[in-house]
C-alpha cells in the first residue's frame, strides 16, 4: 500500500516481479505533475534549507530486508513511519509560521510483514518532485527476512517520564542458530543495527561502525588497528554495506556503537553491539561453451571453448586459474583419472591429458580426432586450494576413406625388366598436410602370400613412404610367374586403402659361358675374338653386347649405382662370336689387365652379364713410331676412320678413337712429342665432333672417346676445350630427349657418369693454369652440369636415399623431397661437411602446393672453381653450390630459389690460422696466464678468436695496444666461459656488430679496432691478448691451449656468369674454427625471379656460395713475458734417494733375518726327559693367540691325559728359545714313559711369573709321531688371574675335527693369519714367516709398489685438467689423487705378490717330493734302528752299574751348577779334550716326518715290530675317540717309488722357477721405469706442487698399507665365515711341515752313548724342569751311538 499526505500526488502504481535474480520486489509508479503545495498552519519543515544529501544517504543506507523481515503490515507502517520522520527532522528544519511550502511524504508499505520490523523507502523523491515534473520513479525495494534476535537489554525502561530518553534495545540482526555470519567475496554484505529508543526530548543520535579482522570468535581484536572506513559505506549510520571484494578472505569483527545526546541536558546513552563474520572462499564456476552434448564434422574446425568458466571471488575471473582439459573414450576413466587400454583420444596421447592441455580454449584443426567415435572432454579448472569441472562429450562423425593415386613410374611394360630399376607411386589425394598416412609396401606370390623382401639393400625408399623405388636386379633370380605389391595407406585415425600392381617378370636369358682368345696380346696390334655359348631364352633373338670397361667407373661415382659398366661398346649385334678387334690398353696399376662385359639380351629387353679379363700391354715399338702409326688410322685420307666415317659406322669410328687415345694416353710425354700429342688430341676432338650421337648408343661411344682422350689435362688445349665442351653440349641435350622418351634412369645415370668425367676433365684443363684460365670454358661446364643434374633427378622420387655424383673436383648431391619435409633437407643428414638448410614461403603467397615435388642439387667443390673472379687467396673455405626445382608434368622442372637459407661451410686449411699457446703460472704464481700478439689490417671490420682447449675454466681476456702488456691498461676486457657465449666486462667500444656468439669466442668488433688503430700512423696495427685463468697447471706448457683467430666473410655468386657479392649472405652465429656459417636472404639475389617461385626461370639456376677468410699472419706469443720461469725442485729426487736408502738398510736387515728364520723356523724342541727307551714320542703344537697381551712370561707346564695312563708334567721352557710370544706357534717333542694310548685331554697351566704372566692359548694339537694320529683341542681361553675366567690353569678335551666352529672364533683366527702372512707390509716385522716368500721378497715388492704409486700419482698431476679448483681445495684434490693411485696399483702389487707366493710354494712342494732316495736312505735306515733300540735296552746286562754311577756322580756335579744341561752335539767337540761346550740344538719337523715315511717303507720288518709293540688295549668309555688318520685329515704321503721325475713334473717345476724369476724381472722393472720417470717429471714442479704431490703419495701410501689392504683382508676373512667351518678348516702344522736336513756322517762313541743315557735317566729322576733342544744331525747321531754301543 502507498500512501501519501498529499491527495492525488501520485498514480499509476504497478508492482513487478523479482528483480532480476534476487528476492527483491519491483513497485512502480508516477509522480504526477502539477501538484499544488499544501498549506500548513502548524509547525512546518523548511524546506529552503533541507540537506538533501544527508537525507538521500540515511535512506538508501537503511537495511529494509532486515528491518522488515517478519513484520506485519502494521508494524511496517509504524516503522517507516517512525523512520520518516526521523529522517526528516534530521534532514529538513523546522518552522513554526505557516508558510506555503509543506513536507510530501511517501510511505510504501508491503504486505505479509510483521508487526515489529520497521520499514522506510530504499529510495526518495527528492527535489525532482519540488520541480513539478512528472516522471515514471522505478523503485526496488530489497526485503530480507531474517529472524531476529534480541540483544542485549539495556535495562527495563521506568514509566515514561516527562522529557526522559531510555534505549529500549540495540542489536544487530543476525541468522538463526549461529553467531558468525558468512559472507562471499563477490557479493556486497550488509548489516542493519536495530536500535530502540523512547526520548521525547530533543536529541542526537550518532552511530559508528568498525571493522576487525581476527583470528577466531575467542581472541580479542587489535581495537587500534579497524579495516579501512573509506571502504565501507554507511559506517555512521544504523545500515553498514561492506562492497563486493573489499575484504580478504578470514574472519571479522563487525562492531556497532550508538551515543545519543539529549540536548539541553547532559544526559549520554550508549549502547554497542557485534557479530561475527566469515568470509570464505567461493567454488570456481567451470563451464565449456555448447553445452554437455555436441556433435561435430571429421574435417570441420572447432574449438573447446572454456573461456567462460570463472572465479566469483575475483574481480578478474580468470586470473590465476589453471585450466586443464582430458579426453577419454571412457567416461569412467574419471572415476579413477587414469585411462583404460585402448581408450585414448589420440595416439600421440601419453595419459588422460589432452595433447595441449593447458589454456582456456583449445583450437580442434580439422581431421584432428579419428572420427565415427565419441570422446569425452572435461575441463577442470584449479585455484589455490579450490577447483571445479565441466564435461562435454563430442561426437565426431565419420571421414571420408581414403583415395590413393597409383600408379607406375618406371619399367611399366607388359612384362618387367628386371635389370632395371622398377619405381611406383601411390599418393593420397584426399589427406591433409598435418595428416598424412602411414605406407606400408608388401610383396605377394601368385597366391597371395607375403614374401620376404630386403627392402633396405634391394630398395632405394624403403618400404615406409608413398613411393618405392626397387633397384635393379632385384628380380633376376626368379621365375617367370606374377607378382603383386601391395601399397596399404592407413591413417592414424583408423581410415585406410590398399593398392595392388600385379607384374610379370621377364626373366634374363640363361646364362652361359663366353670366351676371349687369346687371353693377352697388344694394344692396337693383337686381335681378339669374343665368343658365347649356352645362352637360351624364349624371348628370342638374342642380341650381344660387349663393353671394355673404362677407368671412369673408378674415378666418377653414382651412388645409386650398384655397378657401372660404362664404356665403349667393342660389338653389338645378333652374332655369338664378334669379329677380331683390336682392344686399348689395360690397366697397368694391374698389371695391364683389361676387363669386358658380354650383356646377352632377350627381346623385351632384359639381359645377363658375363665378366671377362684379358691382358693388354702397351705397344713395345719406339714411341715416335707407335705416333706415326696411330696418325695413319686417323689422320690419312685411306685411315680406318675415314672409311667409319663415310659409311656412317659411329660405332666404330668412335671406338677407334677411343683406341688411338688410350694408347696416346700410355705413352710418356717427351719433349719432342709433348706438342704432337696436344695437336694429335685437338685432332682426335675434332674428328669426334663430326661422329653422330643420336641414338643412346652413339651418345655413349662418343661420351667414351671423349673421356679417354681428355684424360691427360695438360695436353688439352683451350682450343680442345672448347670443342669438348661443345660436343658435350650437344650430347647431354640429345640424352635429355632420350630420357624424356623411353630411356630407362639406370642407363641414364650410367651416360652421365661418362659426361661428368669429360667435365672433369675439361675442368681441371681450364683451371690448370691459374693465370690463362678458360671462362667460357669454365661457365660451360657448369651449364653442362646443370643439364646433367636434371636428367639424373628424372629418375628420382621423393623420399628416395640422396643420390652422390662424386669426382676428383667436385661431389655432387642430389634429393627429391615433398614441400613439408623440404625445411629439413642437408647434403648428407646429420654428419654433412658442407650443409644446407633452406627455407620456403609458406602459406598461400609460396606458390607452391604442399604436395609438390622439389628438386634439390646441391655441389661441393673441393677448390674455387672461379679463379678469374678474385678472392682466390682468401677463400680457404669448400665453395658450394645449390639449385632447387619444381618438378612439374611430364617430368619438366621449373627453377625456384628458396626464401632463405642457412649453409655451413667447412674450413679446408684450418692447421694455417691455428698455433699452440703456451701457459703457465704468472709471476706471482696465483693463476695460469698466457698471450699473443698479432697484426691486423686497418681495414679489418671484424676479428674473431676462439680459444681451442680441455680446459673447462673461464678465462679473462684482456685486449691491450702493441706488444707492451706487463703494466699498460687494457684498451677491453671479456670473460670466455666454456659453456656459455663470451660476455664483455669493460670495453671502451660497442660489439653490437658482433655476429657470432659462442664459448670461448671473442670478438673484436670493428669499432674497436678502428679506435685501437686511431693511434697508429701505419695500415696495420699490433693488438696484443693476455689471457688469464686460475690456477690450472704448474709449469709452462702448450699441450692444453690453441688459438685460432679468423675475419669471415660471406660470399655469393649467382651463377657463373656474375660477381662474388657480399650483401646476399652474412656471416651466422655457429661460425667457428672448422666451419662458417652463412645465413643468405635469396630474395635479393635474382633480380628476374619475382615472388618466391620464377616462372621464366631456367630449369637450374646454380647460386655458389663461399667464404672469404683473413688469416693475421705470423702471431707472436708472449709467454716469456708473462709466464713465470719456475725453478728446478729436487722434493722429488730427494724422496727417490730416500725411498733407496731406506730399502737399502732394510734389505740388509731383512736378508739375515730370513738366515734366522731358516735356522728357528717349525722347529721342535726336543725336553731332555725324552729317552729312547720310551715306548711312545707325541708332538704337541701350541698356539698363542694374537690378541693384545696373549703372549706370557711364565713358565708353562703340560701334561698329557690319554686312555692308558698320564705323563709327567713337562715344563716348556728354555734360556735360549723364547716361546708362547704373540701370534707364535711353539712344538715340543715329549716322550712318555709308555704309551698312552688315545689322548683324551690335555692339561695346561703357567706358575703366573715373570712381567706379563697372562696368556691366551687358543688352540693345540697332540700328534703321536710313530702311529701317525693327531688329537686337535680348541682351547680359546685366558689362563690369568685378571682375564677370563681368571683361572691359571685349563683341562681341554679333544675336539672333534668335524665340530662347527664358532664363526667369530674362525673370523678372527683367519684374520690373524691373513694379517701376518697375506699383508705385504706388516708381514715383513712379523716375527715368524711361514711358507717361501721370504722378508726380502717381501721388501722388494713393497718398494716396486711404493714407487709404482709415486709414479701414479706424478701422472695424474701432470694430466689436464677439466676443471680450476681453489688453492684451499688442492689439498684435497692430493688426498683423492692418492686414492686414486691405490686402486690403479693394487692389481700390479696382487700380481707380483701372487707370482712370488705359489710358484715357490709349488717348488717347495714338488722338491720335497721328488728328492733323491740315495740321500734320504741313511735317514731311514737310522729311524729304522732307533724304534728298535727300546728292546735292546730292556734285554742288556746290568753289570754296568759302576759305570752307571760314576756318570751320575758327575752328572750331579753338573747339575749342582745349573738347572739345565744339553748333552753333546758331536764327537768332534769331545775330542778336543777342552771343557764339554753343548750346544743346544733343534730338529725340524720335516726331517722327522721324512725319516718316518722311509721306515715305514723300506724297514717293513723293524716297522712290525714296532706296530706290534705299541698295540693299544680295549678303548675306555672315559674318553672319546677323536683322534685322525691320516687317511681322513692329513693326506697320506707316498714314498717316491723311482728316483725320475715324469716329464709333466719337471715341465711344472721349470715353469715353477720361470715364475720366480717373472716376479723379480717385474720388480726390477717396476722399480727401474719409476725411479727416472718419478725424477725427470719431479725437477719441474714447484714448491707448492712438490707439497701437493708429496701429500698425495703419503695419502696413498697409508691408504695402501692401513686401509685398501686392511680391508681387502677383512672382506676375504669375512667371506670365508659364510659358510660353516670346521677344524679341517683351519691351518695347522703337522709332520710334514717341518724342513729336512741330511744325515751326519760321525757318529758318538760307546763311552760317550752310555754316558749320556745315564745322564738323561739321571735329570727325569731328578723331575728337573730341563729342555734340551736338538738339531736333527744331533738326534740320529744319538741313535747311531746307541745302536753302535748296544751292537758291541
Amino acid at each position: 500500500m502507498v500512501t501519501t499526505n498529499v491527495g492525488d500526488l501520485i498514480g499509476d502504481i504497478k508492482v513487478g516481479g523479482c528483480l532480476g535474480c534476487s528476492d527483491h520486489a519491483l513497485v512502480e509508479f508516477v509522480v504526477l505533475r502539477g501538484m499544488g503545495q499544501a498549506k500548513s498552519k502548524v509547525e512546518t519543515s523548511n524546506f529552503s534549507k533541507t540537506n538533501f544529501q544527508l537525507f538521500k544517504e540515511l535512506v538508501n543506507r537503511t537495511p529494509w530486508e532486515t528491518a522488515l523481515g517478519d513484520k506485519g503490515e502494521e508494524q511496517s507502517q509504524q516503522i517507516f513511519k517512525d523512520a520518516f520522520r526521523g529522517w526528516q527532522e534530521l534532514s529538513i528544519p523546522s518552522c513554526t509560521k505557516s508558510g506555503k511550502k509543506g513536507s510530501v511524504l511517501l510511505n510504501v508499505f508491503i504486505n505479509d510483514i510483521d508487526d515489529v520490523t520497521e520499514c522506510t523507502l530504499s529510495k526518495l523523491v527528492d527535489h525532482t518532485l519540488m520541480s513539478g515534473t512528472t516522471a515514471v520513479l522505478p523503485l526496488a525495494l530489497s526485503v530480507a527476512r531474517a529472524n531476529s534476535h534480541a540483544a542485549k537489554a539495556m535495562g527495563t525502561p521506568e514509566p515514561t517520564k516527562k522529557k526522559n530518553c531510555y534505549i529500549y534495545s540495540l542489536h544487530i540482526r543476525k541468522p538463526p542458530y549461529t553467531s558468525v555470519l558468512e559472507c562471499k567475496r563477490g557479493a556486497p554484505c550488509v548489516f542493519y543495527a536495530n536500535l530502540k529508543i523512547d526520548c521525547n526530548i530533543p536529541k542526537m543520535v550518532q552511530c559508528l561502525w568498525r571493522v576487525y579482522p581476527v583470528l577466531d570468535t575467542t581472541t580479542p581484536p587489535d581495537w587500534e588497528k579497524p579495516i579501512n572506513s573509506s571502504l565501507l559505506h554507511g559506517v555512521d549510520i544504523v545500515l553498514l554495506t561492506i562492497p563486493s571484494y573489499t575484504l580478504e578472505y578470514g574472519l571479522y569483527l563487525v562492531y556497532f556503537n550508538t551515543t545519543i545526546t539529549a540536548l539541553y541536558t547532559k544526559l549520554v546513552l550508549r549502547a554497542s553491539d557485534q557479530i561475527y563474520v566469515k568470509y570464505e572462499k567461493s567454488r570456481l564456476v567451470a563451464n565449456i561453451a555448447g553445452g554437455t552434448f555436441r556433435v561435430v564434422g571429421y574435417s570441420d574446425n572447432w574449438t573447446l571453448d572454456g573461456s567462460a568458466s570463472y572465479d566469483p571471488d575475483s574481480h578478474d575471473g580468470q586470473k590465476g586459474i589453471t585450466f586443464t582439459w582430458y579426453c577419454t573414450k571412457e567416461v569412467a576413466d574419471y572415476g579413477n583419472m587414469k585411462i583404460s587400454p585402448g581408450k585414448k583420444c589420440h595416439p600421440s596421447q601419453r595419459d588422460l591429458k589432452w595433447l595441449t592441455s593447458s589454456g582456456p580454449v583449445q583450437i580442434m584443426a580439422p581431421e584432428s580426432l579419428p572420427g565415427n567415435a565419441i570422446y569425452y572432454f572435461r575441463l577442470e579448472i584449479q585455484k589455490d586450494s579450490r577447483s571445479s569441472y565441466a564435461d562435454q562429450t563430442v561426437d565426431v562423425e565419420p571421414g571420408s576413406p581414403v583415395l590413393l593415386d597409383a600408379r607406375c613410374l618406371e619399367n611399366c611394360g607388359s612384362a618387367l625388366i628386371p635389370t632395371q630399376r622398377f619405381t611406383l607411386s601411390g599418393k593420397c589425394l584426399n589427406c591433409r598436410t598435418n595428416n598424412q598416412p602411414v605406407y606400408h609396401w608388401s610383396l605377394l606370390s601368385g597366391n597371395s602370400t607375403e614374401i620376404s623382401l630386403d627392402w633396405s639393400s634391394r630398395t632405394s625408399t624403403g618400404r615406409s613412404g608413398p613411393y618405392l623405388s626397387i633397384r635393379p636386379g632385384t628380380f633376376t633370380m626368379v621365375a617367370e610367374q606374377a607378382y603383386t605389391l601391395q601399397l596399404k595407406a592407413a591413417t592414424w585415425d583408423g581410415r585406410s586403402s590398399i593398392y595392388r600392381h600385379t607384374f610379370i617378370v621377364n626373366s634374363p636369358p640363361r646364362a652361359g659361358k663366353c670366351t676371349i682368345n687369346p687371353r693377352w696380346g697388344t694394344a692396337f696390334q693383337t686381335k681378339f675374338v669374343v665368343q658365347c655359348s649356352g645362352f637360351l631364352d624364349n624371348n628370342l633373338p638374342l642380341t650381344y653386347k660387349v663393353i671394355i670397361a673404362s677407368s671412369v667407373p673408378t674415378t666418377t661415382k653414382i651412388t645409386s649405382l650398384e655397378e657401372n659398366t660404362f664404356g665403349p661398346i667393342l660389338y653389338f649385334g645378333y652374332q655369338f662370336r664378334t669379329p677380331p678387334s683390336v682392344l686399348p690398353v689395360g690397366v697397368p696399376s694391374q698389371k695391364y689387365t683389361l676387363t669386358l662385359y658380354v650383356q646377352v639380351y632377350d627381346s623385351l629387353g632384359a639381359f645377363t652379364q658375363v665378366s671377362l679379363c684379358v691382358r693388354v700391354w702397351k705397344p713395345v715399338q719406339l714411341q715416335a713410331v707407335v705416333f706415326h702409326e696411330l696418325l695413319a688410322s686417323v689422320n690419312s685420307s685411306s685411315a680406318p676412320m675415314a672409311s667409319h666415317l663415310q659409311t656412317g659406322d659411329s660405332l666404330s669410328a668412335s671406338y677407334l678413337a677411343y683406341l688411338a687415345a688410350s694408347v696416346l694416353n700410355s705413352m710418356k710425354a717427351t719433349p719432342t712429342l709433348q706438342n704432337l700429342k696436344a695437336q694429335f688430341r685437338e685432332s682426335l676432338i675434332q674428328t669426334t665432333l663430326n661422329i653422330s650421337a643420336e641414338t643412346t648408343m652413339e651418345i655413349n661411344q662418343v661420351v667414351a672417346a671423349l673421356s679417354q682422350i681428355t684424360e691427360e689435362a695438360s695436353e688439352v688445349n683451350p682450343s680442345s676445350q672448347d670443342l669438348v665442351i661443345k660436343k658435350l653440349t650437344e650430347v647431354a641435350a640429345v640424352l635429355k630427349v632420350r630420357r624424356n622418351e623411353s630411356y630407362s634412369s639406370e642407363e641414364a645415370e650410367i651416360q652421365s657418369s661418362g659426361i661428368l668425367r669429360c667435365l672433369s676433365n675439361t675442368m681441371r684443363a681450364a683451371v690448370l693454369h691459374q693465370r690463362n684460365v678458360s671462362t667460357s670454358g669454365v661457365k660451360k661446364v657448369f651449364s653442362i652440369l646443370e643439364k646433367i643434374t636434371d636428367i639424373v633427378l628424372q629418375g628420382k622420387v621423393p623420399g628416395e636415399k640422396e643420390t652422390l655424383m662424386e669426382t676428383k673436383h667436385w661431389t655432387i648431391a642430389l634429393k627429391k623431397d615433398e614441400t613439408r619435409n623440404i625445411a629439413n633437407a642437408s647434403s648428407t643428414g646429420n654428419t654433412c661437411r658442407n650443409c644446407f638448410y633452406p627455407s620456403l614461403r609458406k602459406g598461400n603467397n609460396s606458390g607452391l602446393p604442399p604436395d609438390a615435388v622439389i628438386s634439390t642439387a646441391l655441389f661441393e667443390f673441393e677448390e674455387n672453381s672461379f679463379p678469374w673472379l678474385g678472392h682466390t687467396s682468401e677463400n680457404p673455405t669448400m665453395v658450394l653450390g645449390f639449385a632447387m626445382a619444381e618438378d612439374k608434368a611430364h617430368g619438366n622442372l621449373r627453377g625456384i630459389v628458396p626464401e632463405g637459407a642457412e649453409i655451413t661451410l667447412a674450413r679446408r686449411e684450418k692447421a694455417s690460422s691455428t698455433f699452440p699457446l703456451s701457459i703457465g703460472p704468472d709471476k706471482t704464481q696465483n693463476y695460469t696466464t698466457g698471450g699473443f700478439a698479432f697484426k691486423v689490417n686497418r681495414n679489418t671490420k671484424t676479428v674473431y678468436i676462439q680459444i681451442l682447449t680441455k680446459l673447462e675454466v673461464s678465462f679473462q681476456v684482456l685486449v691491450f695496444t702493441g706488444t707492451k702488456v706487463t703494466h699498460s691498461h687494457p684498451r677491453a676486457s671479456f670473460t670466455a666461459f666454456h659453456n656459455r657465449p663470451t660476455v664483455a666486462s669493460k670495453n671502451e667500444t660497442g660489439s653490437s656488430d658482433c655476429r657470432i656468439k659462442g664459448p670461448y669466442i671473442i670478438c673484436l668488433p670493428r669499432s674497436l679496432l678502428t679506435a685501437i688503430a686511431l693511434g697508429s700512423s701505419t695500415d696495420t696495427t699490433t693488438i696484443s691478448i693476455v689471457l688469464q685463468a686460475p690456477y690450472v697447471v704448474r709449469y709452462q706448457t702448450q699441450s692444453l691451449v690453441s688459438i685460432h683467430i679468423f675475419s669471415d666473410q660471406c660470399l655469393s655468386l649467382d651463377g657463373a656468369q656474375s660477381l662474388w657479392r657480399e650483401d646476399t649472405c652474412r656471416l651466422g652465429s655457429s661460425t667457428d674454427w672448422q666451419r662458417v656459417h652463412c645465413v643468405c636472404n635469396m630474395e635479393q639475389s635474382l633480380m628476374n625471379l619475382s615472388g618466391h617461385a620464377a616462372s621464366n626461370a631456367p630449369t637450374f639456376n646454380i647460386m655458389f656460395l663461399a667464404a672469404k677468410v683473413i688469416v693475421s699472419p705470423n702471431p707472436v706469443d708472449l709467454g716469456k713475458i708473462l709466464i713465470t720461469d719456475i725453478p728446478r725442485n729436487p722434493v722429488t729426487l730427494c724422496t727417490v734417494l730416500g725411498i733407496s736408502a731406506i730399502y737399502f738398510c732394510l734389505s740388509l736387515w731383512a736378508l739375515r733375518k730370513d738366515r734366522t728364520d731358516r735356522d728357528s723356523k717349525h722347529k721342535i724342541i726336543v725336553l731332555p726327559d725324552n729317552n729312547p727307551l720310551d715306548q711312545a714320542s707325541f708332538l704337541v703344537t701350541l698356539y698363542t693367540g694374537s690378541r693384545w697381551g696373549a703372549g706370557t712370561k711364565a713358565d708353562v707346564f703340560l701334561q698329557l691325559i690319554g686312555r692308558n695312563g698320564t705323563s709327567d708334567v713337562h715344563c716348556l721352557w728354555h734360556p735360549q728359545h723364547l716361546s708362547f710370544q704373540r701370534g707364535s706357534i711353539d712344538c715340543f717333542l715329549l716322550a712318555p714313559k709308555k704309551d698312552l694310548g688315545d689322548i683324551c685331554s690335555i692339561m695346561v697351566w703357567h706358575n703366573n711369573k715373570g712381567p706379563s704372566p697372562s696368556w691366551f692359548l687358543s688352540r693345540a694339537t697332540v700328534e703321536n709321531i710313530s702311529r701317525r694320529k693327531t688329537w686337535f683341542f680348541m682351547c680359546r681361553k685366558w689362563l690369568s688371574l685378571d682375564k677370563g675366567d681368571h683361572l691359571l690353569a685349563g683341562t681341554f678335551a679333544v675336539t672333534n675335527p668335524k665340530t662347527l666352529l664358532p664363526r667369530l672364533d674362525y673370523f678372527l683366527i683367519s684374520l690373524t693369519k691373513s694379517l701376518r702372512e697375506d699383508h705385504l707390509w706388516f708381514s715383513i716385522f712379523a716375527r715368524v714367516l711361514s711358507g717361501t716368500f721370504s722378508r726380502f721378497q717381501r721388501l722388494s715388492s713393497c718398494l716396486a709398489t711404493l714407487l709404482l704409486n709415486l709414479l701414479g700419482n706424478i701422472v695424474f698431476f701432470n694430466a689436464e685438467r677439466n676443471e680450476a679448483s681453489p688453492r684451499h681445495l688442492r689439498y684435497l684434490r692430493s688426498i683423492a689423487v692418492g686414492t686414486e693411485c691405490v686402486l690403479v696399483t693394487m692389481p700390479v702389487e696382487m700380481t707380483i705378490k701372487a707370482l712370488f707366493k705359489h710358484s715357490q710354494k709349488e717348488l717347495s712342494r714338488r722338491g720335497v717330493a721328488h728328492k733323491d732316495s740315495k740321500v734320504l736312505s741313511p735317514l731311514l735306515w737310522a729311524y729304522s734302528l732307533l724304534t728298535n733300540c727300546k728292546d735292546h735296552l730292556r734285554k742288556s746286562d746290568l753289570s754296568e752299574t759302576t759305570a752307571q754311577s760314576r756318570n751320575v756322580s758327575s752328572l750331579e756335579n753338573l747339575s749342582g751348577t745349573s738347572n739345565s744341561w744339553n748333552p753333546p752335539c758331536s764327537r768332534k767337540t769331545r775330542s778336543k779334550g777342552g771343557p764339554q761346550s753343548w750346544q743346544n740344538c733343534t730338529i725340524s719337523e720335516r726331517d722327522a716326518n721324512i725319516i718316518e715315511i722311509e721306515a715305514q717303507t723300506r724297514t717293513v720288518n723293524l716297522l712290525s715290530t714296532a706296530k706290534a709293540s705299541q698295540r693299544m688295549p680295549p678303548s675306555s668309555s672315559n674318553c672319546s675317540h677323536y683322534a685322525e688318520e691320516g687317511s681322513n685329515f692329513q693326506k697320506e704321503r707316498k714314498p717316491p717309488s723311482t728316483p725320475s721325475m715324469p716329464f709333466w713334473k719337471r715341465l711344472c717345476t721349470i715353469s715353477c722357477r720361470w715364475g720366480v724369476c717373472l716376479s723379480w724381472v717385474l720388480v726390477i722393472a717396476v722399480t727401474g721405469i719409476s725411479s727416472p720417470f718419478i725424477v725427470l717429471y719431479g725437477l719441474s714442479y714447484g714448491s707448492q706442487t712438490s707439497q701437493e704431490w708429496l701429500l698425495a703419495s703419503v695419502t696413498s701410501f697409508v691408504e695402501n698399507v692401513f686401509v685398501y689392504s686392511v680391508l681387502q683382508i677383512i672382506f676375504f676373512s669375512a667371506m670365508r665365515t659364510i659358510r660353516p667351518k670346521s677344524l679341517e678348516n683351519i691351518p695347522w702344522l703337522t709332520q710334514q711341515n717341518y724342513s729336512e736336513s741330511q744325515l751326519a756322517k760321525e757318529t758318538m762313541g760307546a763311552d760317550e752313548m752310555r754316558d749320556m743315557h745315564l745322564k738323561v735317566a739321571q735329570v727325569r729322576g731328578t723331575k728337573k724342569s730341563g729342555v734340551f733342544i736338538f738339531t736333527p744331525k744331533e738326534i740320529i747321531r744319538m741313535c747311531f751311538d746307541l745302536i753302535h754301543f748296544f751292537s758291541r
